[in-house]
């Protein structure tokens, strides 16, 4: 059977790619610049419910350098996909540390600054508001002029390895108090270890706040 076809131009791809990227790399606070190493050459397809979309099975990181899959469609079927080289530099002003910050510190406004930087190295994980960390506390080491994630950071340890505290047990609508030694640091929210003080019986809790556990 004879199928009517068209030759799709090379800049047809190119095209079809900066539209998905202009959509699709997020820069919060900045700019980016989209470049394409060259131009692919020009294909044939059969022209009955064709359509050229960026193929969504060969998506991986959209910055750097770095081949953009535009498939050929015929209806649902791929007919052909293309790479297109794409090479993607993204520019954000970003919260960095102003001094080295060793795991354990609780971050004040003095302890983080933005810079404008060029990002295309980073995943999209970057901080751009210094009020996203302003309290919170390091887990890791951060050095001077690195930026601060937010997977660097973490609620405060409001109750240490050893503090006493007070473990609230709610069965059935019914709560009972009793004192108990907390196993390990933790944040409000986490769930820890403790010991009961008459009885040495580990148990999981819930931390409330600084010297506050519950169990239910």
């Amino acid at each position: 059977v004879y199928l009517d076809t068209v030759i799709i131009p090379g800049d047809k791809f190119i095209d079809v790619a900066r539209e998905y990227l202009e959509k699709n790399v997020i820069v919060k606070n900045g700019s980016k610049v989209i470049e394409f190493l060259r131009v692919p050459h020009s294909i044939a397809a059969a022209k009955r419910d064709l359509s050229i979309k960026v193929n969504p099975t060969k998506i991986g990181r959209l910055k750097g350098k770095f081949p953009l899959y535009v498939g050929i469609y015929n209806g649902d079927k791929l007919y052909q996909s293309v790479p297109v080289q794409a090479n993607v530099r993204t520019f954000e002003s970003i919260v960095v540390a102003s001094r080295m910050l060793p795991r354990g510190t609780v971050i004040t406004a003095d302890d983080l600054k933005i810079i404008n930087d060029e990002t295309t190295k980073y995943n999209d994980d970057l901080v751009t508001d210094k009020a996203d960390l302003v309290g919170k506390e390091t887990t890791i080491p951060v050095t001077a002029d690195n930026p601060v994630r937010l997977d660097n950071v973490a609620s405060l340890t409001v109750i240490k390895r050893g503090d006493t505290v007070d473990i609230e047990v709610i069965r059935g609508g019914v709560s009972i108090l009793c004192k108990g030694v907390a196993n390990r640091d933790g944040r409000i929210g986490d769930i820890i270890t403790v010991t009961r003080v008459n009885t040495q019986i580990p148990l999981q809790a819930l931390v409330v706040n600084s010297t506050k556990v519950t169990i239910k």
